[in-house]
């Protein structure tokens, strides 16, 4: 069966500022805000 998507990864990072640069800068992602929801989160 192929994967049609994917939509949530969580990672362990010893430096959230060190994976937030390789994910903009190697892969060229763009951080956007968290949307609004009624219960806590990261």
């Amino acid at each position: 069966m192929p994967i049609l998507s994917l939509n949530h990864v969580s990672f362990v990072s010893k430096s959230v500022e060190k994976s937030v640069m390789f994910y903009e800068q190697v892969l060229g992602f763009v951080m956007i805000k968290r949307p609004s929801f009624n219960f806590e989160g990261a």
